[in-house]
């Protein structure tokens, strides 16, 4: 870790529990590298580029598709945030990027389907910098997120997140080793962050909905089964995943759609290969609890 980002005990705090984890819950090789990039970007543009820099090998796509296929999915009361100094389009007086555009569209991908998101508790695994989890804290404000994810990305999305939901409870990361020593604050919090070995640690059902957008694929395959685990026992209604129709990342060998070991007592609600916007990329949503 660099200096720069050294002087922050948050995120310094966050490396620290991610090197005492578990090897199920290490990144991959992937992501090691990837992520001594997005460091050494924070240090060199810090937050305030973020948008333009690390931001960049998150989910981003050329700006054709976004024209040709996206700016007609757009919530009149969204616009992209300023910060992190985003790459902006300009349209019939809106202030659009392609992350708002994918964001909208997985927002009513799974609000169509669950019927209502009022009260809900969601959960995100690899949130990045929080993108999706604006879309859906700015657009329902009785419903609850939580942001499992690894540094810097996490550091990223507590500091973004907190900046545009100033005035909410916000459950900041911290090491815990029992959800009843953070009960209170945890269960009071309208936006938690949380790193992945921390999941084991919170109730059974507690989270309505599951989200995992473009990183199970990153994984080796017992990492990616420990995750779908976890994620089955949090679980109580809907589980979406949108990931890579066959996966690019050399040290997980090129796993495929149909290789995902999602639990039996699942129900597939919908699946579509490929994905209408991302080609290359394939969408489902699960009923985890046929029962409820």
């Amino acid at each position: 870790m660099n200096n720069l980002l050294c002087n922050d005990d948050s995120l310094r705090s966050m490396f620290v529990e991610l090197e005492t984890s578990s090897p199920i819950y290490q990144p991959s090789d992937f992501w090691q590298k990837l992520n001594t990039i997005h460091e050494s970007q924070l240090s060199n543009k810090g937050f305030n580029n973020f948008k333009r820099t690390v931001n960049m090998r998150y989910f981003n796509w050329r700006t054709l598709g976004i024209i040709r296929h996206q700016l007609g999915v757009v919530l009149n009361e969204l616009k992209e945030p300023l910060v992190g100094n985003p790459f902006i389009i300009h349209y019939n007086d809106m202030l659009l990027s392609q992350d708002l555009c994918n964001s909208i569209h997985e927002y009513y991908t799974i609000y169509t389907h669950s019927k209502s998101l009022k009260h809900k508790k969601l959960a995100e695994l690899g949130a990045g910098y929080g993108r999706l989890a604006y879309c859906f804290l700015k657009s329902v404000p009785s419903i609850s997120y939580c942001i499992i994810d690894i540094p810097p990305a996490l550091f990223i999305a507590q500091k973004y997140l907190s900046k545009l939901f100033p005035k909410d409870d916000i459950f900041f990361f911290r090491p815990f080793k029992s959800f009843s020593s953070v009960k209170k604050q945890f269960t009071r919090s309208r936006i938690s962050f949380i790193m992945p070995q921390q999941m084991s640690l919170i109730p059974d059902d507690y989270f309505d909905i599951f989200i995992n957008i473009s990183s199970l694929h990153e994984m080796s395959r017992d990492k990616i089964n420990n995750y779908l685990l976890q994620i089955d026992r949090l679980t109580k209604s809907f589980f979406y995943s949108k990931q890579w129709r066959r996966s690019r990342v050399k040290d997980n060998q090129f796993i495929k759609e149909n290789e995902y070991m999602t639990p039996s007592h699942w129900k597939m609600v919908f699946k579509r290969s490929p994905h209408p916007i991302q080609r290359m990329f394939f969408d489902a949503l699960y009923k985890t609890r046929i029962s409820l």
